[in-house]
């Protein structure tokens, strides 16, 4: 029983210590970019080509009756994508797509025409960064903040299942008693090659796919992912839609047609219909569509009453007969 228990405790410290790492990394990404093109790259004058509008469904807990009851509401994100021209080449336009979204009030400096500061790479014009208004990074900061001092108490209270058996007290609650050089340099090692992953990944994503391929290394790693494959999946397909990055959708879509297990789509809660409809992409909705995604009868997410709503006939009608189709 008791080695059980000790078996148990072990498992939800280390659940608990891949949570904290996974916030500190997400944050410590997020703000060591923002931070490094703020001191090294060149600034330079762009427009905002998309908007990249979609929508999430968010839960909104509330009180009734003396117990809580939970509700969803629909909110409207951005992923802004601008065009600019390089200092150093101005034969062509590049274009660079927020890594964040905007809600609210923030994104109203992002619409489709508007002016905005670009950081540009002077050695390489085709990569840049967009930043954005400080409150895009609210939550990047509570993971990183949240997520470090998580995990200080975690190396700290590592070892208190030893002191609840009959050991030393103080080994458990006292971080310098127990924090030894390696546990420090394993750590930091750790993190680097989580940073250094999460980089990686990061910028294979934006790398074009070896010649006869549908999909890049990363796109094909993140897709074949466990669980959360079909999701990711479905997110970077709802980003191509959002910056009308046709040769991407066609690539995603074709390596959904040709192996649905190599590139699962979870749309689930419905969005890349509604995406579709959002960005006024006839072509990619027909395609969804013939590839076995139906609308949803969720008001919140049915894409057909969102193409009534923007006066799309011809949106709603194919949704209307995959609709059919599905009764």
């Amino acid at each position: 029983m008791t080695k059980v228990l000790l078996f148990l405790i072990k498992l939800v410290q280390s659940l608990m210590l891949l949570s904290a790492m996974a916030a500190f990394g997400y944050g410590a990404f997020h703000l060591s970019q923002a931070a490094w093109w703020r001191f090294a790259g060149e600034t330079v004058q762009g427009q905002v080509v998309e908007e990249g509008m979609s929508t999430e469904r968010r839960s909104n807990p509330q009180a009734s009756s003396g117990r809580t009851v939970t509700q969803y509401e629909t909110v409207l994100v951005y992923r802004p994508v601008a065009q600019y021209v390089a200092p150093r080449d101005r034969s062509r336009a590049h274009f660079v797509a927020a890594t964040l979204t905007l809600e609210g009030r923030e994104a109203a400096a992002y619409l489709k025409g508007s002016t905005v500061e670009v950081r540009v790479d002077p050695a390489a014009p085709e990569s840049a960064y967009l930043p954005l208004p400080a409150g895009a990074y609210f939550w990047p900061a509570v993971g990183f903040f949240a997520g470090g001092a998580a995990l200080l108490v975690l190396v700290a209270f590592f070892y208190l299942h030893e002191a609840a058996f009959g050991r030393d007290l103080s080994a458990g609650v006292s971080l310098f008693r127990r924090l030894r050089t390696g546990h420090a340099v394993g750590f930091a090692l750790l993190a680097a090659a989580l940073l250094g992953g999460t980089h990686y990944i990061a910028n294979g994503l934006v790398a074009p796919p070896p010649p006869g391929a549908k999909l890049n290394a990363s796109e094909a790693l993140l897709a074949g992912l466990p669980f959360v494959g079909p999701q990711i999946a479905a997110g970077m397909l709802e980003t191509a839609i959002g910056s009308g990055n046709r040769a991407a959708i066609d690539r995603y879509l074709d390596a959904h047609a040709e192996s649905p297990g190599r590139f699962p789509l979870e749309d689930e809660p419905p969005r890349l219909l509604q995406a579709a409809v959002l960005h006024r992409d006839l072509a990619t909705l027909k395609r969804l569509l013939a590839l076995g995604l139906r609308p949803s009868d969720d008001p919140l997410f049915d894409a057909r009453l969102t193409a009534e709503q923007m006066k799309l006939p011809e949106y709603a009608a194919a949704l209307r007969e995959a609709e059919g189709e599905r009764k």
